[in-house]
């Protein structure tokens, strides 16, 4: 999710003038609107063995010299896409066997999987914070104010 904030009737001399200030409470309302994003995900992701849940973190980026804060959702297990988007039915084929086999049971050469229905744990996440996030935003530019 991108949001981007254009705030009109300030001169480019407010922002240089009280830069710190300004660069402070929008990191942390950056940074407090993320966190509640990041549980709402976490409360929503699926769970089977927790590894998705456990691997969804949120960091801060470097700041670059027009952006004020950026954070970044990460997801560590390379799976969490599928979960989200979900999946197309397919073909699995045998490669490196002559049968598919989890173990204890064979399925032959070949295997139509049905394919997996989308969660959409995270868009869903996304939707019901978003409200919140514009408020904590809103409340970090008024102290900002508050304080000129």
């Amino acid at each position: 999710m991108i949001l981007k904030l254009d705030v009109k009737g300030f001169n480019k001399n407010f922002i240089s003038d009280y830069s710190t200030l300004i660069s402070r409470h929008i990191k942390y309302g950056v940074s407090s609107s993320m966190s509640a994003v990041e549980r709402e995900v976490k409360k929503r992701a699926p769970v089977d063995s927790g590894d998705l849940k456990k691997s969804i973190s949120v960091d801060s980026l470097n700041i670059g010299s027009r952006e004020i804060a950026k954070n970044i959702m990460r997801f560590g297990v390379k799976y969490a896409l599928f979960i989200e988007e979900g999946t197309k039915s397919r073909v699995i084929k045998a490669r490196n066997a002559r049968v598919l086999s989890d173990g204890s049971s064979f399925f032959g050469k070949r295997v139509k999987h049905p394919g997996t229905k989308a969660t959409h744990f995270l868009k869903k996440s996304i939707k019901t914070k978003e409200k919140n996030v514009s408020s904590m935003l809103e409340s970090e530019l008024q102290k900002v104010l508050n304080n000129i």
